[in-house]
């Protein structure tokens, strides 16, 4: 969540976003020890992101994903498919069948 921070800007912040607001409540966060609270207040901060609208996502990318069981076994499911991107798990993990 701090990336999106005001004093990110020409750091990591990827899409210049500025919002006092979340800059204050990212301070919050960072010294509420209860779990509980502490979620309510990540939780606005993402509410605020969304609303604010700083990444416009123009589309999602549909990836179709295939791989072999017939000649590579050691396959695991993981998020968003056996070969997300870079998985590291199943790319090194896989062995010939």
């Amino acid at each position: 969540m701090s990336i999106e921070l005001t004093s990110q800007i020409g750091g990591n912040a990827d899409v210049f976003y500025s919002n006092h607001q979340y800059d204050t409540l990212y301070t919050q966060q960072a010294e509420t020890l209860n779990v509980d609270e502490r979620a309510t207040i990540l939780h606005e901060m993402q509410k605020l992101f969304y609303d604010d609208a700083a990444y416009c996502i123009m589309w999602y990318q549909s990836k179709l994903q295939a791989y072999r069981t017939d000649t590579w076994k050691g396959w695991k499911e993981t998020k968003g498919g056996a070969v997300y991107n870079f998985t590291r798990s199943n790319y090194l993990t896989v062995k010939p069948a």
